[in-house]
């Protein structure tokens, strides 16, 4: 088995294929994510054709989902390397707070304040969460993906690795589509099929997704993030059990601020001077980690903040 794989390596690579018939490709999309040929992909969509339309999706949203469709090489390499699960700690705090990032979020932030206030008013969720989340899943709407949710889905799903799930996860991509929520050209997402401002997956999308600008539509995808945001919030005021704020800042007083003013969230602050960690747990009564370079003040229900769906950043 190892020669042969070697023997396939060395071979050398056919042509690009054509783009299949329909719905072009967006632009920017890599090669690996445009959809290619496969036989054993395309009998798979056939059968699942049949157990869809069971599930009352109509044919015309069937023709319309999978006009231009395919299998797409780049999400299965993607789903075998995610990055996320290898990096370290502080890799991964390097990246999520980064300089960049917290510059990004203020801006962000005060532009759409009043409608995070608004959101906050009507959920209970914090602002700085709701913003927070919308920073991490895509940048704050500037990495919101342009991958064909129907190819993403349908090719994992043929994959198998977790087959079920993403079958689960076409099925209400497709219903999305026949509610007239979005035009099949502009259902687009993640490789993974996570969608929008807060890279929602479908099935997420159908329980918590709100028109919270009175259009009519559910519309997560354009660069309003107002239903997106407001989504976020639905999500985490009825799933999340305890939400924090974690600060990541050099500065105590910065720390001490936000205390004053979110006493009721649990609050998580992140420094890379061990003795402002150490001052600020002392006065706050709180406990005072070390992992490697970063110093941790947690309160006590840190051990809440670890077990929450959405883990977030202040920028201040």
């Amino acid at each position: 088995a190892v020669a042969s794989r070697a023997t396939a390596a060395a071979a050398p690579r056919p042509p690009a294929a054509a783009p299949r018939p329909g719905r072009p490709p967006a632009a920017g999309v890599p090669d690996d994510l445009r959809p290619v040929p496969n036989a054993g992909y395309d009998a798979w969509v056939a059968a699942f054709k049949g157990r869809a339309s069971a599930q009352g999706i109509s044919a015309n949203t069937l023709a319309q989902g999978f006009r231009g469709a395919g299998y797409l090489p780049g999400v299965v390499k993607r789903d075998r390397n995610q990055t996320e699960f290898s990096r370290s700690l502080e890799d991964y705090l390097a990246i999520a707070a980064s300089d960049e990032r917290v510059s990004k979020g203020r801006a962000a932030f005060a532009r759409h304040r009043s409608t995070l206030s608004a959101i906050e008013n009507r959920y209970g969720v914090a602002a700085e969460i709701v913003a927070a989340v919308w920073g991490l899943e895509s940048y704050f709407g500037e990495r919101r993906g342009n991958v064909p949710v129907v190819s993403a889905t349908s090719t994992l799903a043929f994959d198998g690795r977790r087959g079920a799930f993403f079958e689960k996860q076409l099925i209400a991509a497709l219903k999305i589509l026949q509610n007239g929520d979005i035009s099949a050209d502009r259902l687009t997402g993640s490789w993974a099929g996570a969608m929008g401002h807060t890279q929602f997956i479908p099935t997420s999308y159908q329980a918590y997704a709100v028109d919270f600008t009175g259009d009519g539509r559910r519309d997560i995808w354009s660069d309003d993030p107002t239903d997106a945001l407001a989504e976020a919030a639905k999500q985490i005021a009825k799933t999340v059990s305890a939400t924090a704020i974690i600060c990541f800042t050099t500065s105590g007083s910065t720390a001490r601020r936000i205390a004053r003013e979110r006493p009721s969230v649990p609050l998580l602050v992140l420094t890379p001077n061990q003795d402002t960690a150490r001052t600020f747990a002392n006065k706050q009564k709180m406990i005072r980690l070390t992992c490697n370079k970063i110093a941790f003040a947690a309160d006590d229900v840190f051990n809440q903040i670890l077990r929450v769906c959405c883990s977030a950043f202040l920028c201040v």
